[in-house]
């Protein structure tokens, strides 16, 4: 019973791609307040202290809700239950909501736990919280179980009910848990609507097909459910090590496809089974049937593939086992039931009401407690597993999209099923046009400023071509229409409502009157006068602007040319200076080369005209450097 038969069941289905056939949700776990709507409010508040330790303190308790031969305390066993318990009550919701016509849970399916009381495996007893839950949208829910162990969990919850009936295929005598006789039939209201079907040992595929398939037929046509809870325990499998019947996997599955057969909005779920390789192979077996998809019999390499050897096969054949079942006895049974059947009513006795609403979510000191925990467990993580699964919502519980028009804006919407069930659901889009016509007006208000600017400049050319103001509201609607991309339209200050399915809206002319109307167009006219001279204003404004900036530009270039002529004459100057020192010294050298050095000449005077020469070539490299800054300086002004 351990989650590791899950895992290997879950690792084949993926290996087999079944799961891309199906819509796999993440169902949110249980909480106490759920528990406890079967179960009693002492026995979940220890299941949520239980551990080896509080059990050793607490041995009065642990005597009174727990079985230590077969549920002893573990770590985590309230987290255990509360994850089995909440997919079977979010699959019981998928078909009250009609989202789904099979759910499948293969976690689920312990219909040993009684009221305040651990047994057979079984802490929380999902089935009996899914029965529950598909009570608040019908009638009568039909209840059965091929589990080679009687579900006497289920029957004793429902045992003076109407509404639920049990059918049960069991080994009946020396076996766990020694309930399950054929004249257990019910008590009160609940009288011949507990049907249980004790069998003996060895029954094989053939005998089992021979007594189930007449019962569920007969079931079906008297009692009439609106949903069926099916519990597959595999532990009536040939060769289980705690079961003592002779079914095949074929076998097993035939009631699986009988049942799918009905068209009922069907929830499988798991149970016992206790040869782990086999209750996967079942399982896996049994969604394909439930997908109408064939599978291969050589088994898809996964990662428990070496659990499965050495066969390596989908398959769990019978064995040479004898069958204890005579066809007197099982001839015998069946008269029996068909004779309990016959007392059944058609009609429960419930009366039509309001469908409550769904489960609450966390509401009790309890459940916040343990966000709390949760939280301070996982503070680095800004939300955590835990809030996330309380904030997983389906589409069509955020939209819901129906092609009748006049049904959107009701209360409830019809939904139809595959199978042709027609269920009347709470319109969550109830209200929905009213709201966006609300939420769109204050959108559109904001907006309107630019509708109104270019509609009335369209109106201001017509102006200028007519001599006159002309109005056409037809041409605006459109305008503004195609301007704002809206559904609701503005007209001047006029709110125009596109109605609803249930409120249509009314013409114009049946709301707006002759005098309003020469009103409107009074105060039309006077803002579009008064906006027109806001424009010409703001028009004569951005010409003197552009006449300031173009005489500031034409100033700059002028300072730019002045600068560039001073610059270009103090280079010329420059460089006539520089040529005629030049010239200067060529011709003293050359008086010097011509003539002969007069010895009488001081040397005072060769370093004087020495130091010219220097002085000369200096001032010429300078003003070279002048020039190239001044051509700097321009190519910046210029940029500028």
């Amino acid at each position: 019973m351990k989650p590791f038969r899950m895992r290997m069941a879950h690792s084949l289905i993926s290996a087999y791609e079944l799961d891309q056939y199906m819509e796999v949700i993440k169902p949110i776990p249980a909480t106490s307040n759920e528990m406890t709507r079967f179960h009693s409010n002492d026995y979940i508040e220890y299941l949520k202290r239980a551990s080896p330790e509080f059990a050793e303190k607490q041995q009065l308790d642990t005597q009174k809700y727990l079985n230590f031969d077969d549920c002893p305390p573990f770590d985590g066993i309230f987290e255990f239950c509360s994850i089995s318990s909440g997919g079977s009550i979010s699959g019981a919701q998928k078909l009250n909501h009609g989202d789904s016509d099979i759910v499948i849970n293969w976690s689920g399916g312990l219909h040993h736990a009684k009221k305040s009381e651990a047994s057979g495996f079984c802490y929380v007893n999902d089935i009996v919280l899914a029965i529950l839950e598909l009570l608040r949208y019908h009638q009568r829910v039909l209840y059965l179980d091929i589990d080679v162990h009687h579900g006497d969990g289920v029957e004793e919850a429902f045992y003076s009910s109407d509404r639920v009936m049990t059918v049960s295929f069991h080994k009946f005598g020396e076996f766990f848990p020694g309930t399950g006789d054929l004249k257990d039939i019910g008590i009160g209201k609940g009288k011949h609507h507990a049907i249980n079907v004790p069998l003996r040992d060895g029954i094989d595929d053939d005998t089992y097909s021979s007594i189930f398939q007449p019962i569920m037929q007969k079931v079906i046509e008297v009692f009439r459910p609106g949903a069926i809870v099916m519990q597959c325990g595999t532990d009536s499998l040939s060769g289980d090590r705690l079961g003592c019947f002779n079914l095949s996997m074929n076998g097993h599955a035939r009631c699986v496809q009988f049942m799918k057969n009905f068209g009922i909005p069907l929830l499988c779920l798991g149970g016992g089974g206790y040869t782990v390789r086999n209750v996967a192979r079942t399982w896996v077996y049994e969604t394909s049937v439930l997908l109408n998809k064939e599978v291969s019999k050589v088994l898809p390499y996964n990662e428990y593939y070496e659990f499965y050897g050495p066969e390596y096969v989908l398959d769990v054949p019978k064995s040479n086992m004898d069958n204890q079942n005579s066809p007197q006895y099982l001839e015998f049974i069946i008269k029996s039931v068909f004779e309990y059947l016959r007392h059944v009513q058609h009609t429960p006795s419930v009366q039509l009401h309001e469908v409550p609403p769904d489960w609450p979510g966390f509401d009790s000191e309890a459940e916040a407690e343990m966000l709390d925990q949760d939280a301070d467990a996982n503070m680095e993580t800004r939300i955590t597993t835990l809030q996330n699964d309380r904030h997983v919502t389906t589409m069509n519980e955020l939209e819901v999209d129906n092609d009748d028009a006049n049904d959107d804006d009701s209360d409830t919407y019809l939904v139809t099923t595959s199978s042709g069930r027609t269920v009347r659901l709470p319109n969550p889009q109830s209200g929905r046009h009213r709201r966006q016509a609300r939420n769109t007006k204050q959108k559109t208000s904001r907006g309107s400023k630019i509708t109104t600017k270019s509609t009335r400049t369209n109106r201001n050319t017509a102006t200028s071509t007519n001599g006159n103001i002309q109005t056409n509201k037809d041409d605006v609607n459109e305008k503004s229409t195609k301007e704002t991309n809206t559904p609701d339209e503005f007209i001047g200050d006029i709110y125009k409502h596109n109605g609803t399915a249930s409120r249509p809206v009314r013409s114009n002319s049946s709301i707006l009157s002759n005098e309003s109307t020469e009103k409107k167009q009074e105060i039309e006219n006077k803002n579009y006068s008064e906006y027109k001279s806001e424009e010409e204003k703001e028009k004569e404004s951005v010409e003197e602007k552009a006449t300031d900036e173009k005489e500031e530009n034409i100033g700059e270039e002028k300072k730019v040319d002045e600068y560039k002529s001073a610059s270009d004459a103090e280079t010329t100057q420059d460089q006539e200076a520089t040529s005629a020192v030049v010239g200067d010294v060529k011709n003293v050298e050359t008086e010097n080369n011509e003539m002969d050095v007069d010895s009488n000449i001081q040397d005072g005077e060769i370093e004087k005209a020495v130091d010219e020469i220097m002085e000369a070539e200096e001032t010429v490299q300078n003003n070279n450097d002048v020039e190239e800054n001044q051509k700097d300086d321009l190519e910046s002004a210029n940029n500028l």
